[in-house]
């Protein structure tokens, strides 16, 4: 038995967010055929990650800014420091928020899905295609591929946690 620190966005990161990309990145990855069996488990494991990166977002403003009671002003706060570090993994967290809020409320943006040839430099070895989840939101002129955009904010978390950089 042990205790899961979830005040804490490394806690938070470490005992849930990781694990749940780490899900997602099995289940995305695995070589199987592209059935509707296989599209639900990955969408699933897509929605858990996304939902749970985003948050952890929230618990670095948070720790960030004590003081900062709404957390819009917070996350306000915390964009320009994540764009000094990389403006692509703020565009794709932002992919996470919209996707992870499009998900909690009532569901308005354009959602799809297909499929896509494995990307020797990205996924792992496998016969099968991988599949796609976009999503067509505010002031982008593309469809964002979430899983991509999953991954994305994932490594940009670890690599903070990782003390690669700092916000």
């Amino acid at each position: 038995m042990g205790d899961l620190n979830l005040n804490g966005s490394r806690g938070y990161f470490g005992d849930l967010a990781n694990p749940a990309y780490d899900d997602f990145w099995c289940a995305y990855q695995a070589d199987r055929p592209l059935n509707r069996s296989n599209f639900s488990l990955v969408y699933r494991r897509l929605i858990a990650a996304s939902i749970l990166l985003n948050h952890v977002s929230d618990k670095v403003a948070a720790e960030l800014w004590p003081i900062v009671k709404n957390g819009q002003d917070r996350l306000k706060k915390l964009e320009p420091l994540i764009k000094a570090v990389s403006p692509v993994a703020l565009l794709k967290l932002d992919a996470c928020r919209h996707f992870s809020n499009d998900l909690k409320h009532v569901a308005n943006k354009l959602h799809s899905f297909d499929s896509r040839p494995r990307k020797p430099d990205y996924d792992d070895p496998g016969e099968h295609d991988v599949f796609c989840f976009f999503m067509k939101y505010p002031n982008k002129t593309d469809s964002e591929d979430l899983c991509i955009a999953v991954g994305d904010a994932f490594h940009f978390w670890r690599g903070y946690y990782s003390h690669e950089f700092r916000l």
